[in-house]
């Protein structure tokens, strides 16, 4: 439930139709030579595919959006273990997991996470110190700003109290 302040209905074009022009611009921002879920469907193959296949996609997408929900393959990933150092003895400690999901499911999300960024920034949602769903901000951005704050409590001897939450 969003808060009492904003108005729920600026959240009301998120499952409008996607259309030619926005397919476009968001497989433009899917990073080349990314590894794919289980369909072997790579980035790439989005960006370059016809008409007739991009208007597919846009269907399947505006699909998800209208019925809030996505295909049961898109909600299972590729569990690869990666290993820390180059020089892997075998130590399953020194491996990390990677999940590799479905180029579908990658472009779905960022369309998402676009038109919600506009619905927030368009309206003022986020304010003060918070930096998640900002363009042009990153994490470095606020580790500046924590610096910052850090440095000025030093000086002035004063306590800081930092919550962080990522959800």
């Amino acid at each position: 439930m969003p808060w009492g302040d904003i108005d729920p209905a600026i959240y009301d074009g998120l499952p409008r139709p996607v259309e030619e022009g926005e397919l476009g611009d968001t497989l433009k921002q899917l990073p080349k030579s990314k590894a794919p879920g289980a369909s072997g469907v790579v980035n790439e193959m989005l960006k370059h595919a016809c008409k007739p296949l991009r208007r597919v996609v846009a269907g399947i997408v505006t699909a998800c959006l209208e019925n809030g929900d996505i295909p049961q393959a898109w909600k299972h990933g590729v569990i690869i273990p990666i290993p820390k150092m180059a020089d892997w003895c075998g130590d399953m400690g020194q491996l990390r997991p990677i999940t590799l999901l479905e180029t579908a499911r990658k472009l779905y999300s960022l369309l998402v996470t676009r038109r919600l960024q506009d619905a927030i920034e368009r309206h003022g949602v986020l304010k003060g110190g918070n930096f998640g769903f900002t363009r042009g901000c990153r994490t470095t951005d606020f580790v500046q700003v924590l610096r910052a704050a850090m440095d000025d409590s030093i000086c002035y001897g004063k306590g800081l109290e930092v919550l962080l939450l990522d959800v």
